[in-house]
């Protein structure tokens, strides 16, 4: 899956910061590439980008809610 439209990606951040799991599974496969595409650039490493990736994804999962504009998801992201 492409990155998600803005309405509906900012609409996901809003459920995932609410504690909806469902949303939240839905930006990791919207934005996965992406991620992961960082972290290999990083580490050079296929087996530790996608460790790193996943590092990201759980400081994500426990940080939206500090997230105050759903609109910057993405550059917080990065």
């Amino acid at each position: 899956m492409s990155l998600l439209a803005d309405a509906a990606l900012e609409a996901e951040v809003l459920a995932a910061a609410r504690g909806d799991r469902g949303a939240f599974a839905r930006l990791v496969t919207a934005t996965s590439a992406l991620v992961t595409a960082i972290t290999l650039a990083e580490t050079r490493d296929v087996e530790l980008a996608r460790d790193a990736a996943q590092d990201v994804y759980l400081q994500v999962w426990s940080g939206l809610g500090q997230l105050r504009d759903p609109g910057s998801f993405l550059p917080w992201l990065r």
